[in-house]
C-alpha cells in the first residue's frame, strides 16, 4: 500500500505540475492574420487595455526585455523615447510600450514577478521624467498615459513581434499607425540611435501632415 507520505509527495507533484512548473515551451508563433496589431490583445501591469483598437493610428516605440536585461530596455527606451517626444508631432501620435518577457516564470509566482514589474514601470516612468529635466523641458501633461509595460507570460507576443530572428535582448522596435514593423534594434548606440530616431520621426512628421 502506499503511505501517507508518498501520497503527499504525489499530490505536491500534481499541484505544481498544475500550476505551472510543468508548462512546456512554446513553439515559434505566427503573426495573426489581422497584422501584428492584433497580437496584442491583452492588458498592461496597470490593468489598462493594450489591444489593437488602442495602438492602431499610433506610432509605437516598443522596448523588449526579460529580467536580465530589463534596466538596459528602460535606459535605451527613455534615452530614444525623450528625444522623440522633443521632436515634430509628438502629442498623441506617439506611445511608449514595454514589453517584459516573463514566460520562464511558473505561474506559482506570478504576485511576485507582478510586484517587481510594477517597481519596473514607475522607475521607467522616472526615468522619462528625469530625462526631460536633463533636456530642461517639462515632461508633456499625459506622458504616463502614454507609457504601457506590458508583461508577456506566455512568451507568445515577444515571438510574434521578433519572428525568426535570433533573440537578442533588449530590443527596439518601431510600428507605423497601420501596425507595421517599420524598424528594429537590437544595438544601443550612435548609429543605431541615429537611425532610429530619424525614422520616428520621419513617421510621426508624416502622420502629422495626414492630419492637417
Amino acid at each position: 500500500m502506499i503511505d501517507r507520505r508518498t501520497k503527499a509527495r504525489f499530490f505536491i507533484f500534481l499541484l505544481l505540475l498544475f500550476l505551472g512548473f510543468g508548462e512546456f515551451p512554446l513553439q515559434a508563433a505566427n503573426a495573426p492574420d489581422d497584422g501584428l496589431l492584433g497580437a496584442f490583445k491583452g492588458v498592461d501591469i496597470r490593468d489598462r487595455p493594450v489591444t489593437d483598437s488602442v495602438l492602431r493610428g499610433k506610432t509605437l516605440i516598443i522596448s523588449i526585455s526579460d529580467q536580465e536585461t530589463a534596466d538596459a530596455a528602460i535606459e535605451w527606451q527613455t534615452q530614444i523615447g525623450v528625444e522623440a517626444e522633443l521632436g515634430p508631432g509628438r502629442d498623441d501620435d506617439l506611445l511608449h510600450l514595454a514589453i517584459a518577457d516573463v514566460s520562464s516564470y511558473p505561474r506559482i509566482v506570478k504576485p511576485i514577478v507582478r510586484r517587481r514589474l510594477n517597481g519596473i514601470y514607475e522607475r521607467l516612468h522616472q526615468r522619462l521624467l528625469q530625462r526631460f529635466t536633463e533636456k530642461n523641458h517639462s515632461p508633456p501633461a499625459d506622458m504616463k498615459a502614454r507609457v504601457y509595460f506590458v508583461p508577456d507570460w506566455t512568451g507568445t507576443l515577444v515571438q510574434i513581434l521578433l519572428g525568426d530572428v535570433q533573440k537578442q535582448l533588449p530590443q527596439l522596435i518601431v510600428i507605423d499607425r497601420d501596425g507595421t514593423l517599420v524598424g528594429r534594434f537590437n544595438e544601443n548606440k550612435g548609429t543605431s540611435n541615429q537611425q532610429l530616431l530619424a525614422l520616428i520621426e520621419k513617421l510621426l512628421v508624416h502622420s502629422e501632415l495626414q492630419g492637417e
